[in-house]
């Protein structure tokens, strides 16, 4: 295919559809986006501000007492366990106590640590029987939500599963009947071999999906 020629892609499970148009990356702009962080006194998410009384858990810092993750108690959520109507819990990750560095500007045992505390609060909110969906995410900017500029990202658990991902566990268990085989192993096996590919060892391989709804996009799946 030539290209700079647009391609319609369906997803490898579900039946979605995306245009990808490379040609479409040369067209002229105007418009930047040019964000400063600034040190902020009164930020809540500095070691200095933060409400001892909201703090969850935390991960140290490397042969320190000082803290180098923390979770807190998300003081605007959009669920609570004391609320039926909105039932499930909201927790704010604070990714560094450094308030003019990001995510991508850690060291990678720093990643770890927040990595890590995902797994922890993960598996401690999966005790909760009334919790059937855990999701970690991390809102980069202000246009992808993001109010305060000292990084941070959080996990959102409730008892409600998205239509999405019912579907998806529906359609991968039609897959493994039709074909007797895994849909994911057979996704590892043909993207293992392209140029998707990021990176792979004896235990995950990370790539770009074939049919990407997003920019920078990338799949983690483990090959158990």
């Amino acid at each position: 295919m030539p290209k700079n020629k647009s391609e319609i892609r369906k997803s490898y499970i579900l039946n979605k559809y995306v245009i990808i148009t490379p040609g479409r990356a040369a067209r002229p702009r105007e418009l930047k986006e040019n964000i400063t962080i600034k040190k902020d006194p009164n930020c809540p998410f500095c070691p200095e501000n933060i409400d001892k009384n909201n703090i969850i858990d935390k991960i140290n810092k490397p042969n320190s007492k000082e803290w180098g993750v923390l979770s807190i108690k998300n003081i605007y959520p959009a669920v609570t366990l004391d609320n039926k109507k909105a039932y499930g819990a909201q927790e704010v990750i604070i990714d560094t106590p450094n308030h003019m560095k990001e995510l991508t500007h850690l060291k990678e045992r720093d990643v770890k640590n927040v990595l890590k505390m995902y797994a922890k609060r993960n598996k401690e909110l999966s005790k909760n029987k009334e919790i059937d969906y855990i999701l970690c995410f991390k809102n980069q900017g202000y246009k992808a939500g993001a109010s305060k500029s000292h990084s941070h990202s959080q996990i959102f658990a409730t008892k409600i599963i998205p239509d999405d991902l019912k579907e998806e566990a529906l359609l991968k268990q039609n897959y493994q009947k039709e074909n007797n085989s895994c849909p994911y192993c057979d996704i590892i096996k043909k993207e293992s071999k392209t140029k998707r590919n990021i990176f792979e060892d004896s235990q995950v391989i990370a790539f770009t999906p074939y049919a990407s709804q997003y920019h920078y996009e990338a799949w983690i799946l483990p090959k158990r």
